[in-house]
């Protein structure tokens, strides 16, 4: 599932010129497994379409079929756990309660590995080394309040991995979409026999040669097994 967005009725948040770039790496990175993942794109929604589908997600009988389930988000960001919608923001923690191993979750993929992948600023500090006349920050508007919504209950077999760390910016091309995205999409196709976690620190070690500086990708969430594509 990717959800992108790219444009806003909010007038302080300009439009993310590029990252539609993404939505085709995605479809492409996932294409080489020959069916064994659907991708579903949602581009442009408002909060409450996001939180209606994933409240429809939750309740999907169906599945129970699935052996995971991979969300990327791509956005403006205001802080580490907010991003904005087409209309307004959304509390990542929201959308990840959804999907909680509780009565009040989803049961039907229980035990099975839910990975999120989050792209937007967090902050607005700048990594050194990086030339801001060629490389432009994806979120211009940026407020630092945090907002964060402590967690009721354990999110079990969830794992979270974020493009930036808290308080920095993350990096997007104008022509060429998020570094983020695009390089795992590339990895991906490329290695299509590593674990995960090899697979982001692939991500990250190119992006780090690309942007010639030291890159923050964070991650956090409970551990499961050894996750392959």
């Amino acid at each position: 599932m990717f959800f992108n967005y790219t444009k806003f009725d909010v007038p302080q948040l300009s439009e993310r010129t590029g990252a539609e770039e993404d939505t085709n790496a995605i479809k492409n990175a996932f294409d080489i497994f020959e069916k064994k993942y659907e991708v579903r794109i949602y581009e442009n929604y408002t909060t409450q379409e996001t939180l209606d589908t994933f409240k429809k997600l939750q309740h999907d009988i169906n599945l129970y079929r699935l052996d995971s389930l991979i969300i990327f988000i791509s956005s403006h960001g205001k802080s580490r756990y907010v991003f904005f919608t087409k209309d307004g923001e959304i509390n990542i923690n929201d959308l990840r309660e959804f999907l909680f191993e509780t009565p009040k979750g989803c049961i039907y993929l229980k035990g099975n590995p839910k990975i999120f992948m989050a792209n937007y600023c967090q902050g607005k500090a700048r990594e050194e080394g990086i030339d801001t006349a060629i490389e432009e920050c994806s979120d211009p508007f940026l407020n630092t309040e945090e907002g964060k919504k402590p967690l009721m209950s354990v999110p079990r077999n969830i794992k979270t991995f974020f493009s930036t760390s808290e308080g920095v910016v993350a990096w997007r091309r104008y022509d060429g979409g998020n570094y983020f995205i695009q390089t795992f999409c590339k990895v991906l196709t490329r290695n299509q026999g590593l674990e995960l976690q090899q697979l982001i620190f692939k991500t990250n070690q190119e992006v780090e040669a690309e942007l010639k500086c030291k890159t923050t990708f964070s991650e956090e969430g409970s551990r499961f097994n050894h996750f392959y594509f």
